[in-house]
């Protein structure tokens, strides 16, 4: 079996997305009644042999930090705070778009004569999870993409061959964003191992 020798062709270039509004965007936003509670009072706890105190006023949290100097020694320690009330304030949230990402490199054989487009998906989504990617190999709908990267079949490199990709991803909240790019695959290239923004320069 030949040995397999790994290489990027050349660095692919994000897509940007076809849709008007680009991936990782505010949508659905909406003002909300959000309840807190608050916390008031004195608070004690024990450190440096006594008990030390300090009171408290309107805090978001049900701990607080007492420190106090105790026979020329500061003395320091955390105690609850008392429940006082809930408050309720407007706030505003928004749904956010996933953002499709797709990445392409080249795998060669061993005399570069073959090669294969190797599909990485590096899409994201930052309120949630991506549900569902569905990708097209130029332009023809290939289904479901599983797994962050994908391999595609083999093809000669003489004289060159090009590779389209288009990836849609549908987050859990429904939302969509579509991405594509496309790498240009050369015998001539393979030597140049690595990430490298101009082949040129390897």
């Amino acid at each position: 079996m030949s040995k397999m020798i790994f290489g990027a062709v050349v660095s692919a270039f994000f897509g940007i997305s076809q849709y008007a509004v680009a991936g990782e965007q505010q949508v659905n936003c909406r003002t909300q009644a959000v309840t807190s509670p608050v916390y008031s009072g004195n608070v004690s706890c024990y450190a440096g042999g006594q008990y030390i105190s300090r009171y408290v006023y309107n805090s978001a949290s049900n701990i607080a930090f007492v420190s106090q100097v105790v026979n020329g020694r500061t003395a320091s320690c955390s105690a609850s705070v008392p429940f006082s009330h809930n408050e309720t304030a407007n706030v505003r949230k928004c749904d956010y778009t996933p953002q499709a990402r797709v990445k392409l490199d080249a795998q060669f054989n061993s005399d570069s004569t073959r090669a294969r487009v190797v599909i990485r998906n590096l899409s994201t989504d930052r309120d949630g999870q991506i549900s569902k990617v569905e990708y097209w190999v130029d332009n023809v709908y290939q289904g479901t993409l599983s797994g962050s990267y994908k391999y595609l079949s083999w093809r000669d490199t003489f004289p060159s061959f090009s590779t389209k990709v288009k990836i849609r991803v549908t987050d859990n909240d429904g939302y969509t964003d579509i991405s594509s790019t496309y790498i240009p695959v050369k015998a001539k290239d393979a030597p140049c191992w690595g990430d490298h923004e101009n082949p040129v320069s390897c």
